[in-house]
């Protein structure tokens, strides 16, 4: 917590770190190049297009483990000499989602070749280029009693155990007496399924992909509390104090550079409860700073170490208005 304690931001307590399990992650990115007719199928090694050759990995779920044996032995027989993959494998409630991309599936007719192919692996979905598998059951993620459909390759919390810890901290700062709350960067509904048991949710994200499906799978859910879900750039147009007035709190999960635009109105607003979910203790402490300097608590601050082996480490300060 050193850049808080640079920008004078205490908390009033900070909480032990919550560890996931080893072998949590659900997503992977991989890469995959053939070299002198030898498949090289692993990770990149930090800061270098080197791919790392790998059998086994101590981070993976085992259900994404499981597969690397039979897509290395159909991408040696797929590969031509020197293509090069980029796989996104997401271990989904009912499957794995995969998505592959790549220069060589530019072409139309390569990447309908190598799409017919692995198609024997039966991921629950497939994405070959722009070549995507029409699937009568489709990929979905439970968020409370909301189940969505992902796009491919979008971004998901890293690992299931992680996110349900999150979600019941994030419950927590908005705290029980608040009704109506503002989920901004909502993504594809991390949140904002598990607050609309109890809550009305407004949530706003720019990803349009990301927006049509949470909406698709609000629509389709049943028994909870009203809600809308509006497209809009946070960054070029923050939510604004009489627009933030009308919430009794706020959701805040921004990407790695934080959302200093839309905390300057935060700042300015009545919510009595902000929870602020950050992948970067950097930018989650210059935002800190401007809450706390507008009248604002850190209440408390709990991080969590969901990468193992990496120096990432992910924050929710829950943010009291005095």
């Amino acid at each position: 917590m050193k850049s808080a304690a640079q920008n004078n931001i205490i908390a009033r307590t900070i909480r032990p770190l919550f560890f996931v399990p080893p072998n949590a992650r659900r997503r992977v990115t991989l890469a995959a190049k053939k070299i002198a007719g030898v498949l090289k199928l692993g990770y990149y090694a930090s800061h270098s297009h080197e791919i790392i050759d790998i059998h086994i990995c101590l981070v993976a779920k085992q259900e994404l483990i499981d597969v690397l044996p039979k897509l290395r032995e159909v991408l040696a027989q797929t590969l031509h000499q020197n293509e090069n993959l980029e796989i996104h494998l997401l271990l989904c409630t009912n499957g794995i989602d995969a998505v592959f991309k790549g220069a060589c599936l530019k072409a139309a007719p390569r990447a309908t070749q190598i799409f017919e192919i692995l198609k024997s692996m039966n991921f629950a979905r497939l994405s070959v280029g722009d070549v995507l598998q029409e699937w009568a059951n489709a990929p979905f993620l439970n968020f409370g009693p909301v189940k969505v459909t992902p796009p491919p390759a979008s971004f998901v919390q890293a690992c299931s155990e992680s996110e349900q810890f999150m979600q019941a901290c994030v419950v927590e700062a908005v705290g029980k007496k608040s009704k109506k709350i503002a989920d901004l960067f909502c993504g594809i509904g991390t949140f904002t399924g598990t607050l609309l048991t109890t809550k009305h949710v407004h949530a706003f994200e720019n990803d349009s992909l990301a927006i049509t499906a949470l909406t698709k799978a609000l629509n389709a859910t049943s028994g909870i509390k009203p809600y809308q879900a509006t497209q809009r750039d946070l960054f070029r147009r923050p939510l604004v104090k009489h627009e933030l007035n009308e919430f009794d709190s706020i959701v805040i999960n921004p990407p790695r550079a934080g959302a200093e635009a839309q905390i300057k109105w935060l700042a300015q607003s009545n919510a009595k409860n902000i929870a602020y979910v950050s992948c970067n203790p950097h930018s989650f402490a210059r935002d800190a700073a401007i809450l706390c300097g507008a009248g604002y608590v850190l209440e408390w601050l709990q991080p969590i170490d969901q990468f193992e082996w990496s120096e990432h480490l992910e924050i929710i300060g829950c943010f009291l208005k005095k």
